[in-house]
């Protein structure tokens, strides 16, 4: 090919192709058998894929017609994905492994499990939790405080009447809950659009005024941040806590601790289904249905609609493992949507939880419940040990990002900022935003039967800030000096009124002052 250069051009594609079919078909035949009996086994558990390469969306888009070159030809990206973990699963076992052992909080349910690993296990360990029951509170909400019934269903997840009982039931258990609340979204534009309109309605308003709102965002370094700044809240002495939104299958779902006062409850708004219209979930739906139909040897293979089920029921289940971290831990969990009530989606949860579920058709009755479970779990339990934070690294988060969630001009604008700034389409609604007054409205709403407080809404517009942005960084220490007493501790003073002086100092040596050399 490297001869005819006029039919080949460019051989890299095929260099590419050479290469994965190397990877993939690189595992030695056993012995007895051919290299082509091996490609065929091997080709039984995987699916190819051919679609249009659209990464260069998002960078095309940046890019200045006038001086970029011309745009490149789209091309196509081949898949190769392979849907059965037990064909490595079985390679092992062919390398003469004697033991294998996998342990995880959730590799529940442990037959579905087990049929995928393709291998037989013979010893099989479930174990119950390491607290007390008196630690654990898990409830079933299929309904809001209004009556509502709460379903997060493709078909109803965007209607006005479930974002604003959901949003009620959000205002309702912030207040009972103590120090941090964490609230599981199914999707990011489920928690974006259910965001949008709490923040119009002024429910997000009624929430921030018992406990301030972060969100989670997609970004490395600026999820960092909120999650420094989230916990920064939740342990100070003189706030009633945090509420921090994220998403099943996020970074906090399933790679963060939130143990003790970082996590006293968590909010599942609903089941969080795969895409549906996603290629990886079609194909692996049409293979687990051929396999199963095939029926190959003594496995069982789940269906595709199984399959489907499942990995909702091991997101959620990721979810709510947030909350109990160690042995003196204690939490409430709440599963906000009437499916949960059915047997199956019970019957997916961990087989330690399983005994303390308790479905509730008065809102008013979970308000009563988890308020005592509460009570005494703070009087039973041993208070968290306190971390110790050194003066230094204090002072050191002085100037960090973290801290601009709490040196806001005045309470309003802390309100306001701190949900705008980490939901990109109310960042970019807020832009276009008159500015106005601030309005208060307080209305009573009639109790009903559930024997609900009356509640106070309250509507605000948030003006914008004419004050100046400070140019240099002394100009920004200076205006620090104005307003030292803005949420920050004795420690913090010191090193900012050190670090000012000593700057002060610096910028009078610079400006041609006597400069003082120690002996």
């Amino acid at each position: 090919m490297s001869e005819n250069t006029g039919i080949f051009t460019n051989t890299n594609g095929l260099q590419k192709i050479a290469d994965i079919l190397q990877i993939v078909f690189c595992i030695s035949p056993p012995e007895g058998t051919t290299a082509d009996t091996m490609g065929q086994s091997a080709a039984k558990h995987y699916k190819v894929h051919i679609h249009p390469d659209n990464s260069g969306n998002k960078k095309q888009q940046r890019t200045d017609l006038w001086t970029s070159s011309v745009t490149k030809k789209q091309g196509k990206t081949l898949s190769y994905w392979c849907f059965s973990p037990g064909y490595s699963m079985a390679e092992l076992v062919r390398h003469g492994i004697r033991s294998i052992i996998l342990t995880s909080g959730t590799l529940a349910p442990l037959s579905s499990f087990t049929s995928e690993m393709q291998i037989p296990f013979p010893v099989t360990l479930e174990n119950p939790h390491v607290i007390d029951k008196h630690q654990i509170w898990i409830g079933i909400v299929p309904k809001g405080p209004d009556g509502v019934q709460l379903s997060s269903a493709y078909n109803n997840r965007f209607t006005p009447e479930y974002m604003s009982s959901l949003g009620k039931t959000m205002v309702n258990l912030c207040r009972v809950v103590p120090n941090g609340l964490l609230v599981f979204f199914p999707s990011y534009p489920v928690m974006e659009k259910s965001l949008q309109y709490w923040k119009e309605e002024g429910i997000s308003s009624r929430i921030e005024e018992i406990k301030p709102i972060f969100v989670e965002v997609k970004g490395k370094g600026l999820f960092t941040e909120v999650m420094d700044a989230y916990y920064d809240k939740v342990n100070n002495p003189q706030s009633n806590g945090a509420c921090f939104c994220a998403v099943c299958r996020g970074k906090a779902s399933e790679g963060l601790d939130f143990a003790d006062m970082n996590g006293r409850g968590v909010i599942v708004t609903g089941l969080p289904f795969p895409p549906r219209m996603d290629p990886r979930i079609i194909l692996k739906m049409q293979f687990l249905d051929e396999m199963r139909r095939k029926c190959i040897g003594n496995v069982k293979y789940l269906s595709g609609q199984e399959w489907y089920r499942q990995q909702a029921s091991r997101a959620v289940n990721q979810a709510i493992g947030r909350v109990i971290r160690h042995r003196n831990d204690y939490g409430a969990i709440f599963l906000c949507d009437h499916r949960f009530t059915g047997t199956e989606a019970k019957s997916q949860l961990p087989s330690w939880l399983q005994p303390h579920v308790k479905v509730y058709d008065n809102f008013g009755h979970i308000i009563r419940d988890v308020s005592q479970f509460f009570r005494v779990a703070q009087k039973v339990m041993p208070p968290p040990k306190p971390k110790l934070v050194p003066c230094s690294a204090q002072s050191s988060e002085v100037n960090s990002a973290a801290s601009s969630f709490f040196t806001a001009p005045g309470p309003v604008l802390k309100k306001a900022k701190t949900l705008d700034s980490h939901v990109p389409s109310l960042k970019r609604k807020r832009a276009g935003e008159p500015a106005g007054e601030d309005l208060f409205c307080c209305t009573d709403e009639p109790s009903g039967k559930d024997g609900m407080a009356k509640l106070c809404i309250e509507y605000e517009k948030v003006s914008k800030s004419t004050r100046k942005k400070p140019v240099s960084l002394l100009d920004a220490l200076e205006h620090s000096e104005l307003n030292p007493n803005e949420g920050k501790s004795q420690c913090e003073k010191k090193a900012v009124k050190m670090t000012t002086t000593s700057l002060k100092q610096m910028s009078g040596e610079s400006r041609g002052g006597r400069k003082k050399s120690p002996l």
